[in-house]
């Protein structure tokens, strides 16, 4: 069984988006899968601003085969007085990929037919799933569309990578002006990217080790509630806010960076960051990064 996965990169979303985004990609993944007999485990969907996850645990690489019954035309139709096969029929049992020997007769409310057992499926699920994905990402509701430069696909924001991954291999197809491939970005800030994705069950490490995100808006809220807790109980302050304020918190960011204790002043605050240039030994130059304090503004570095 292989392992797929697909995350759709574009500019950020309005927060509201991502929980029914999510929602949509379970329903519609779900139906489209089943609709083309594909076998799977576990679905899960997460998102960030700036992208959308769909992870589908156990897919049998080779679509469900079963067999159908398909009627024809009637049997006045398929065959002549003399009973030999007429033109009609001998096209029915060439389109169903049988012999005219194979044909059978079937009894209908409207009448007798002729029919052909033929087995169907059996197809390979990374072509399947190339026609599935592009169907589902522009079918995806949302309250508001856009299109970007000269393109005439309408997203919810500009698109600007997709990766899908079957196993190691990278499912083939192209929404709008982008096409599918195995690079992922990470956080603007924590780290950028592009990152090379080798498999399907490594895109959410890499978007934690080497992108800087948290994907998953459950373990987002997490951090948060801990991180507040952690503030109030250290200033000796009374938690102001909802759970709603929290949720719309997790919903808006990609990782989960809350409020520190400065060392500097002693204070609950947020960071800044500076940039600085520092000189090597060697005489050659690199930029680094400093957090610093909102509140005193000292290093806290």
């Amino acid at each position: 069984m292989a392992t797929f996965v697909l995350e759709i990169g574009s500019e950020e979303l309005p927060a509201r988006f991502l929980a029914g985004e999510e929602a949509e990609l379970a329903a519609r993944f779900t139906a489209a899968l089943q609709e083309a007999s594909v076998e799977h485990g576990a679905l899960r969907t997460m998102s960030t601003p700036r992208r959308a996850i769909v992870i589908i645990e156990d897919v049998n690489p080779v679509q469900q085969e079963r067999e159908e019954e398909v009627a024809g035309p009637p049997v006045r139709v398929a065959f002549a007085a003399d009973g030999k096969p007429t033109k009609a029929l001998e096209g029915f049992a060439r389109t169903n990929g049988v012999s005219v020997d194979d044909v059978y007769r079937i009894t209908t409310e409207k009448g007798e037919y002729v029919a052909v057992r033929k087995r169907i499926g059996g197809a390979a699920v990374a072509d399947l799933l190339a026609e599935i994905c592009p169907a589902v990402i522009t079918s995806l509701p949302f309250g508001k569309r856009m299109r970007w430069g000269s393109n005439t696909l309408a997203y919810a924001r500009p698109l600007r990578w997709i990766v899908a991954l079957l196993d190691d291999a990278v499912v083939p197809f192209t929404v709008g002006p982008v096409a599918s491939g195995r690079e992922t970005m990470g956080h603007r800030i924590h780290g950028h990217g592009p990152f090379s994705v080798a498999h399907a069950n490594e895109l959410l490490a890499v978007l934690a080790d080497k992108g800087g995100l948290t994907p998953d808006a459950a373990d987002r809220r997490k951090v948060i509630v801990e991180g507040v807790a952690f503030v109030t109980k250290h200033q000796k302050a009374r938690r102001q806010g909802q759970q709603g304020g929290i949720f719309q918190k997790e919903r808006a960011i990609d990782a989960s960076n809350v409020m520190l204790i400065c060392p500097k002043c002693g204070k609950a605050t947020r960071v800044a960051h500076r940039k600085e240039e520092i000189t090597r030994e060697d005489g050659t130059k690199k930029t680094k990064t400093v957090r610093v304090c909102k509140r005193c503004k000292a290093d806290i570095d």
